[in-house]
């Protein structure tokens, strides 16, 4: 399978390469949150599918405003990472809309490290939970841009 365009995340890059013994429990950690991006598969392009990193990406087609403008294909969604000691889920909509990360749950804003980043040890029922809502407002707020659809 060939790699396309995936979100360069550099540190991603540089740090998969150190991470050689993930525990079990890192190891069902991703699988869970992996599972709980696939829903989205079906409306997404999915850029990367290996072991320890997954990408959600969006299909449609957009004009940079750049100096020097450009035609390009899909924001990212989603993506996760395992790494040794935690599993990592990038979830770009907060990039887009700041008001997103103002309705996370008081669970989630403890495991939120940066701007769009969260890092997990564990998934409780709860922590299932309170992703599952955070991804559909991500979901909501991309279909009000007309960035994806569900057909």
């Amino acid at each position: 399978m060939r790699t396309v365009r995936s979100s360069a995340i550099s540190h991603l890059i540089s740090r998969k390469k150190k991470n050689k013994n993930p525990s079990d429990s890192i190891v069902l950690a991703y699988e869970k949150v992996t599972n709980l991006l696939k829903v989205y598969e079906p409306f997404l392009d999915v850029r990367i599918n290996t072991s320890t990193h997954y990408e959600l990406w969006t299909k449609h087609a957009f004009r940079t405003t750049s100096f020097h403008p450009a035609s390009k294909k899909g924001v990212m969604f989603a993506a996760s990472a395992v790494f040794d000691h935690h599993v990592s889920l990038y979830f770009s909509p907060f990039s887009y809309e700041k008001g997103l990360a103002d309705n996370l749950s008081d669970n989630l804003k403890t495991m939120l490290k940066f701007k769009t980043c969260f890092h997990f040890t564990e998934l409780s029922d709860e922590t299932i939970h309170d992703l599952k809502i955070m991804l559909k407002s991500g979901w909501d707020f991309y279909e009000s841009k007309q960035w994806v659809f569900k057909y």
